[in-house]
């Protein structure tokens, strides 16, 4: 009786089991602990990422240094220097601290398609084994181990799933509950992270689906 029960828990590798059923996504897991939301892609949020991504980190540290360089200059040169360079050395700083943002607005305002149209909601499913993401047309299941690190603020989250890739959770749209509990399955998943090859995320189409219909 024992050998029997043995067996039929049972898993291979890939997952499916030995009586014929597939190991279940996150989302169909369920069960208690899990929180579901719906995220508008919104400029404010985008433009947040991207300026997260170009000046902080190692990418950040240039442009940072240029900017204390340039500004060091000014104010300690600035009687040295005749029109010609203190034209120059503002119109670094004009391109690094005004066009630049500017740039990186316009480029997270493109990207949102304007936050309310029906095909930039998401719905996200986060449950103990991972994140669900469904959207109009495709859905994507993470399991932990194919995100790569989070970086967690007061007012918003991202998940990344690669250097330059991540999935924002705003904490007013997903709610003071729902943020809390986010963080409290990455941090105590943190462990699983990078384990994975995004390649093996479950991921599904309507339009594959139509096809094989």
């Amino acid at each position: 009786m024992e050998g029997k029960k043995l067996a039929e828990n049972e898993t291979s590798q890939n997952g499916i089991k030995r009586d014929g059923s597939e190991d279940k996504s996150p989302a169909e897991k369920g069960g208690a602990l899990k929180h579901e939301f719906d995220i508008n892609m919104e400029t404010g949020d985008v433009f947040a990422f991207l300026m997260r991504l170009q000046y902080t980190g190692a990418r950040g540290l240039i442009p940072l240094g240029i900017n204390i360089a340039v500004i060091l200059c000014l104010v300690l040169k600035w009687g040295d220097y005749e029109l010609t360079p203190r034209l120059l050395l503002i119109f670094i700083l004009v391109m690094l601290d005004v066009y630049s943002p500017i740039v990186l607005y316009f480029r997270a305002k493109a990207q949102a398609k304007g936050g309310e149209a029906e095909k930039t909601r998401l719905h996200y499913i986060v449950t103990d084994e991972g994140i669900s993401v469904i959207g109009e047309d495709e859905s994507l299941e993470l399991q932990w181990g194919h995100i790569q690190q989070y970086k967690a603020t007061a007012k918003r989250a991202y998940v990344f799933t690669s250097k330059v890739s991540a999935f924002i959770f705003p904490k007013k749209q997903v709610g003071a509950e729902g943020y809390a509990f986010l963080l409290e399955q990455l941090k105590k998943n943190k462990s699983d992270f990078g384990m994975k090859s995004l390649n093996t995320a479950k991921y599904s189409s309507s339009q594959e689906d139509e096809k094989l219909e």
